[in-house]
């Protein structure tokens, strides 16, 4: 499985964040370049992070072998406001 994430992350590496307020009012993207952090300790501070927070993936995944950390370089972010039809889009610089 994470050989072939790792090589679709190669050939095509963009990827997009998407986030909502519970009142769906709100909407935030994030859009950048994605990379796969191969690193224990980081991956170990992770876990510690949010591991508890994640039961549906420790239920599903009990290796944690099976995670990755994935690092999202940001190159563009947006505000859309659904009910105002009002949106606000930033550039990064890379």
């Amino acid at each position: 499985k994470r050989f072939n994430k790792a090589k679709q992350l190669e050939h095509n590496p963009k990827g997009e964040w998407m986030l909502q307020t519970r009142l769906l009012d709100k909407v935030v993207s994030a859009k950048g370049k994605v990379n796969i952090v191969d690193n224990s300790s980081l991956k170990n501070e992770v876990i510690e992070a949010i591991g508890p927070r994640l039961n549906v993936f420790w239920s599903l995944n009990k290796n944690t072998d099976d995670l990755v950390v994935l690092e999202t370089v940001l190159e563009e972010g947006s505000l859309f406001s659904p009910m105002k039809q009002e949106r606000t889009t930033v550039h990064f610089e890379v």
